[in-house]
């Protein structure tokens, strides 16, 4: 459903299969279609699939990160968006409320990857922990991720867990993601 809702309606779109999606989003320029790309391979890889179908998309996920097209690994990847992330939450916060809303999304994302228990070298949580007070400084970065639950749009989200809404455009936040904001919230310890 998600698909068909963002994918452009035409005879040619109805072509296209998820892995095709999935491949095309991958080799992609965009940081963002790859990272998304990449995690929705990781999810199927993890999936409930037999062994069979797990090895054939591994060796295609493998086989695109050893050829020549340039594709950015997702270890490249999250090195990207995690800078993009940071730059993000350091920028000046006199900007309009949708940027301030944006800059707080970012800090939500970084305590995720926090509390994501990553042991990987410079992605381990000690290390995002200790890029956060060398970049942002911790009270500032407290100040930001408390913006979101400021926010009309989270505000309304966290009070109405069946929100009713005239068009699409008026939804920024679910109730579902207020939960687990909160969550994070008093979990991670930045």
């Amino acid at each position: 459903m998600i698909i068909s809702t963002l994918s452009y309606q035409s005879e040619i779109a109805n072509h296209y299969t998820l892995g095709s999606l999935l491949i095309n989003g991958y080799v992609s320029n965009d940081a963002v279609a790859s990272w998304c790309s990449s995690i929705g391979f990781s999810c199927l890889i993890g999936g409930h699939f037999d062994k069979a179908h797990k090895e054939e998309m591994l060796k295609m996920v493998i086989s695109i990160d050893q050829s020549p097209i340039n594709g950015k690994t997702l270890m490249e990847l999250s090195s990207d968006l995690l800078k993009n992330l940071i730059s993000q939450v350091c920028l000046d916060s006199d900007t309009d409320g949708r940027g301030r809303l944006i800059q707080s999304l970012c800090a939500f994302v970084l305590c995720l990857c926090i509390s994501s228990y990553n042991k990987i070298g410079s992605y381990s949580n000690d290390s995002i922990k200790q890029l956060i007070c060398k970049e942002i400084n911790i009270k500032s970065f407290q100040d930001i991720r408390k913006r979101l639950s400021e926010s009309e749009f989270y505000v309304k989200a966290f009070q109405n867990p069946q929100l009713k809404l005239a068009t699409p455009d008026e939804m920024a936040l679910t109730y579902d993601f207020t939960q687990l904001h909160e969550y994070t919230t008093s979990s991670t310890e930045v």
